[in-house]
């Protein structure tokens, strides 16, 4: 009893099946046992024998063991069960030893190989999951912001620029201003706010919302200006920025979406402290490249709305391009909000809304800019 479990032990049997090839199109199962000097397979319908001496060992595309002896017969023999690698038979032959080796290094690799696949499926997964929380979570805040509490912020990061600013009331560009902005204002959606457009005394071109509604125009800007569209689509894209509350969101996320939300729901006062303790981070960082872009898509779509002529932004941003003098736009000592530079992908994106537009004449005349 005891010498047959140990003979059971030496030499087990394990599933297999065999296959013929230009014989067959199907594989044969069966079970494969190794022997003195030979492998073994059988099944109800056949037996085939690979003798040790000619054995060779390896993986095929789907993983499994596949026995073969090129030399003596076509027959192929195929197990999924690793343990024949350690076989007595098979461990004993030197040569046979090292195939063996080299085949369970191979699945080794592919299961290594395997699993870094899965991580790396799982880690995209939850990044996915953890992103879209993110953005519902930004969505559900932005959304349970009053105005009210993004005029407070706007004010916070005023007081935090004021001092260097410098405001100027010229009649002559005010009424240019009022003139390129009126029809755009009263086409706007109805969101609460109210815009307030003042200019300040900066030779660059450049202008920069607040959170809120409160918009600034360089007086550099409105010397630089060639017609009063151009001053429209530059006022479009700040108020953008304003309407899809970017200043709001940006601090937010500076904040952690998820932090902001659990002082949301458990202390509405020091959220409100939260989003107005975002003025500094403001005042120091500028918009991102996503932020641009949806303010120069929404801001164009605003000026359609109000039938007028959008490619006043692309015109500018070209002449900002094309004039050396003119690229150190973002060299202010204040780069605040929208002092991003003009780049040329951004022109070629609204020149491309502009070949998409359908209507391309009747829009409405604007006041002619202020004299220079």
């Amino acid at each position: 009893m005891i010498e047959r479990k140990t003979l059971s032990q030496a030499n087990p049997n394990y599933p297999a099946s065999a296959y013929l090839p230009g014989v067959s199109l199907q594989e044969t199962a069966g079970r494969v046992r190794f022997e003195p000097g030979r492998l073994l397979f059988q099944s109800e319908e056949m037996e085939v024998e690979l003798l040790l001496e000619g054995l060779v060992l390896e993986l095929d595309q789907s993983g499994r063991i596949c026995f073969s002896d090129p030399e003596q017969t076509d027959w192929l023999v195929f197990t999924t069960d690793a343990s024949v690698l350690k076989n007595y038979f098979i461990t004993r032959t030197n040569r046979v030893r090292q195939m063996a080796r080299a085949v369970r290094q191979q699945r080794e690799g592919r299961r290594v190989l395997r699993l870094a696949g899965v991580f790396v499926v799982a880690f995209l997964v939850v990044a996915l999951m953890l992103s879209m929380a993110s953005r519902w979570t930004m969505r559900f805040l932005v959304n349970n912001v009053p105005v009210a509490w993004e005029v407070r912020l706007g004010d916070s990061v005023l007081e935090e620029i004021k001092d260097h600013l410098r405001f100027v009331d010229d009649p002559q560009m005010m009424a240019a201003l009022k003139a390129a902005t009126d029809p755009l204002i009263r086409r706007l959606p109805r969101q609460g706010y109210r815009f307030e457009f003042r200019l300040v005394d900066d030779p660059i071109p450049n202008a920069f919302a607040l959170p809120g509604g409160k918009i600034f125009v360089n007086t550099g800007l409105m010397k630089t200006v060639s017609r009063p569209e151009e001053i429209a689509g530059v006022l479009a894209h700040e108020i953008a920025h304003v309407t899809q509350r970017h200043g709001l969101r940006r601090v937010i996320s500076s904040a952690g979406p998820y932090y902001v939300l659990k002082i949301f729901i458990s202390d509405r006062q020091g959220f409100l402290s939260t989003i107005s303790n975002g003025s500094q981070f403001l005042v120091r960082q500028s918009f991102s490249r996503d932020f641009e872009q949806e303010a120069d898509d929404v801001g164009w779509r605003y000026l359609v709305e109000a039938n007028i002529d959008p490619r006043g932004l692309a015109e500018f941003l070209e002449r900002l391009l094309s004039d050396p003098v003119l690229k150190f736009v973002d060299n202010s000592a204040l780069r605040i909000l929208s002092s991003h530079p003009p780049t040329a992908a951004r022109v070629a994106h609204l020149n491309e809304l502009w070949r998409g537009l359908t209507k391309k004449s009747g829009f409405i005349s604007l006041s002619s800019p202020a004299d220079r």
